[in-house]
């Protein structure tokens, strides 16, 4: 008996079948990237129906919004095989429940813009605002050019010379920051938020030394930026604006002469060796390990200390000091020339820091 037709046949419809490919339209509702899965809903049902859909390593598809109407397919007539093959046709509607997944409404905070800015050319206690929007409780506000629409300014606004921004793109100039700390070593975190009434406030906040303190945002109000000031700051810098805090470490050993200039009548001066954190404030050592500072001559001669040109001094510093005061002495020879003094931080952490005196002769000339 010859079968040749039959099993022809039934290789053609198996062909025919695994080339079919079945599509409907839904609705998506939400998708899972991180499982390339999404969930859709399709006419007649209310039901979620989870889908695959294909990946591109540089894009997101284009089809993957919630609330959009894609095309899903049962490739070779396999219906646990569902995936997104492309936008749909039309808007399903389903028996029951919702045809759009529901709104979502975006966190409060700045959408545009709103960049808080130093004063340019020369930084002082202020800053301004840059013109753009933000969201509170799902309503968007603007923050227009010197309290104009966004887009626009007011006709009669004073303009400062020199801010060297676009006309019409700042929105406030000019907010005044509090004085920096007045003490040394100590900080502080002020905020700049905007509320409902698009006005800009300015909130300070609290000092500290070693824990940071943030002020509370007010309620009905948005967060634009946070500003460090700390003892020493007479100008708000743009580094200064959203700067993250890091815990204080020796960064810097600073050697600093009393007087930076001996003439031939002069003998010593003070000579004041600080370690100083990536702020350059002083920072104290703990009291149970001081510091210890190995002190020599770069270059020059004298005496520092009970250091010499060819041999160094290990230097201990005070219990809890962030200081240590040693005394140059010049030796007037025929040989004699300007000292830079050397001052090298052991420990975990070795930073090096330079002074400089410079010594005069009988005549009033520079000894190099």
């Amino acid at each position: 008996m010859n079968l040749s037709g039959k099993r022809i046949l039934r290789n053609s419809n198996i062909r025919q079948i695994e080339s079919h490919s079945e599509t409907r339209d839904a609705i998506l509702w939400d998708v899972i990237y991180a499982q390339r899965i999404c969930r859709v809903k399709i006419q007649g049902s209310d039901q979620l129906i989870t889908a695959r859909f294909h990946q591109n390593w540089g894009v997101k598809p284009q089809e993957l919004q919630r609330g959009t109407s894609v095309k899903i397919g049962h490739t070779g007539g396999r219906r646990g095989e569902i995936e997104v093959v492309g936008f749909g046709g039309y808007v399903p509607t389903p028996v029951s429940g919702d045809t759009f997944p529901p709104i979502v409404i975006g966190v409060d905070g700045v959408i545009t813009g709103c960049e808080v800015l130093q004063i340019y050319p020369t930084a002082a206690m202020v800053v301004s605002i840059r013109a753009g929007s933000f969201r509170i409780s799902g309503v968007i506000y603007y923050l227009g050019a010197f309290g104009g629409a966004l887009g626009e300014m007011p006709l009669g606004s004073e303009v400062p010379l020199g801010t060297e921004m676009p006309l019409g793109s700042i929105s406030a100039y000019g907010v005044a920051i509090d004085a920096a700390p007045s003490t040394p070593g100590t900080f502080r975190y002020d905020k700049i938020v905007v509320g409902i009434d698009s006005a800009v406030d300015y909130v300070p906040g609290t000092d500290f030394t070693i824990t940071p303190v943030y002020p509370e945002t007010p309620s009905g109000h948005v967060l634009l930026a946070t500003v460090l000031t700390y003892y020493g700051v007479t100008g708000i810098t743009q580094d200064l604006i959203n700067r993250a805090w890091e815990t204080r470490a020796a960064s810097f050993i600073w050697v600093v002469p009393t007087d930076a200039e001996l003439s031939w009548l002069e003998k010593t001066t003070d000579v004041v060796v600080s370690v100083r954190d990536q702020y350059g404030q002083p920072l104290a050592a703990p009291f149970v390990s001081p510091y210890t500072a190995e002190i020599s001559f770069f270059y020059g001669t004298g005496t520092w200390g009970s250091a010499t040109p060819l041999v160094p001094y290990l230097l201990t510093f005070p219990y809890s000091g962030d200081h240590a005061h040693v005394t140059y002495t010049r030796n007037k020879l025929v040989t004699e020339h300007s000292p830079r003094l050397m001052a090298n931080l052991t420990g975990d952490s070795p930073v090096i820091g330079l002074g400089a005196i410079t010594l005069l002769d009988v005549g009033g000339l520079i000894l190099y």
